[in-house]
């Protein structure tokens, strides 16, 4: 709800938008539990977001700004695994040098 309020009455978060072209495309998804749908049609369901040694929770936000869509997801590891970390560094080396490449 607070989510989609900041993108809705942007000025409350202190960004320099035109509230009136500002609008959400769909409520934020927020999954957890080893269970996920990665689908742009995808939803975040009633239950309780799952919490333990090495969680991973993954959330998405939709907005749109002058008819312009864009998503908008991030993962978080929670107490990640060693192998959850040196995969994440392997992904970050990897988006590192791609962005290199531009």
């Amino acid at each position: 709800d607070d989510t989609e309020k900041a993108i809705l009455e942007p000025m409350k978060v202190k960004v320099k938008l035109k509230a009136e072209y500002v609008d959400i495309c769909y409520p934020p998804i927020f999954q957890s539990g080893g269970s996920f749908d990665l689908r742009p049609s995808a939803s975040s369901n009633d239950e309780s977001l799952y919490y333990d040694s090495a969680s991973v929770i993954i959330c998405a936000i939709g907005s749109r700004y002058n008819s312009y869509c864009s998503n908008v997801a991030r993962t978080f590891l929670i107490d990640s695994t060693t192998m959850q970390s040196k995969a994440y560094e392997v992904l970050l080396k990897a988006h590192d040098a791609a962005i290199g490449a531009l």
